[in-house]
């Protein structure tokens, strides 16, 4: 049985064993080792390695591609897929570590009683090109699929209200900070690319215009629609050709819930109407917009 770990000041966030978390990621094993130093080493069974500080709350990775890599197609497991065969990763120039200071979004890489751990969201997002995840939910780790798989476990009590966890908004924002400032796909189609770079995110937000300022306000607030609404208007700025996306979970379980009817009352409401376009990215002025996409009418015949 996994067990996570939370802490008073985060009492929402569940943190976890990357051992622990990783088994169940991966089809090879991982062990940790508590250095003299006072960091912890997750050893891949493959040879890459993860390096944890809980003094300076930085992960580091030595090759952060292939630790990535390997993942759960392998031979001879239960996910082997018939009549394909992947081959490992090549470099055919020297490959370098990249250490990610998570302490710049005050996410906490924290020690307990000599075991390592991290936010299970955070974690996550490190390896989301597995394209499987865990989620806690109602008291347990469930883990998934994140693209193209039907829910396995009951997540009705999340759809059956609007309002967010209080306790997770401030962590929630951070994380989405965190995640595009360094792991999101690039390069974006987006004018702001070059302030988020300098200044990520966060700041970016609060300088770029009016419109930036209040989709910070649309995520940091205490209601679902309006973080769907941020998240949305953030996917037109971030669009990247396709190979990222940031997603609202309402649309994958229609309007027969209380989010979801929500979510349509307000993307028909008149009142909602200039940020309902900014979200489907139509009709935009290029002088105040991120990046400009419309619609070109097409000629019925070229179809017939």
């Amino acid at each position: 049985m996994t067990e996570c770990v939370f802490f008073e000041d985060e009492p929402s966030v569940p943190y976890i064993n990357p051992v622990d978390y990783l088994k169940n990621l991966y089809t090879v094993g991982f062990e940790e080792v508590r250095n003299s130093d006072g960091t912890f080493t997750v050893k891949k069974a493959t040879g890459e390695n993860m390096t944890l500080d809980p003094d300076a709350d930085t992960v580091s990775f030595d090759i952060y591609e292939n630790f990535c890599g390997n993942d759960t197609d392998q031979a001879g497991s239960s996910l082997q897929m018939d009549f394909v065969k992947e081959h490992p990763t090549r470099f055919l120039s020297e490959t370098k570590g990249v250490t990610f200071e998570l302490s710049k979004y005050q996410i906490d890489v924290a020690e307990v009683d000599g075991e390592i751990y991290l936010p299970l969201p955070t974690i996550a997002d490190f390896f989301n090109a597995t394209y499987n995840a865990g989620e806690y939910y109602d008291g347990s780790i469930y883990y998934t699929h994140t693209y193209g798989s039907e829910i396995y476990f009951d997540k009705s009590k999340y759809f059956a209200t609007v309002e967010r966890d209080k306790s997770l908004i401030d962590y929630d924002y951070r994380e989405l900070c965190f995640v595009m400032d360094t792991l999101y796909g690039k390069p974006y189609k987006s004018k702001m690319s070059a302030s988020i770079n300098e200044l990520g995110l966060d700041k970016t937000l609060d300088t770029y215009n009016d419109e930036t300022r209040m989709v910070k306000e649309l995520l940091l607030s205490d209601s679902k629609i309006d973080y769907m609404a941020g998240l949305s208007i953030m996917q037109g700025y971030f669009f990247d050709g396709g190979h990222t996306a940031l997603n609202y979970e309402s649309n994958l379980y229609g309007s027969d819930t209380v989010l979801g009817k929500a979510w349509a009352d307000f993307m028909t409401d008149p009142e909602n109407e200039q940020i309902v376009k900014r979200i489907f990215a139509l009709n935009m002025n290029g002088d105040n917009i991120i990046y400009e996409f419309r619609l070109k009418p097409q000629r019925a015949e070229k179809y017939a």
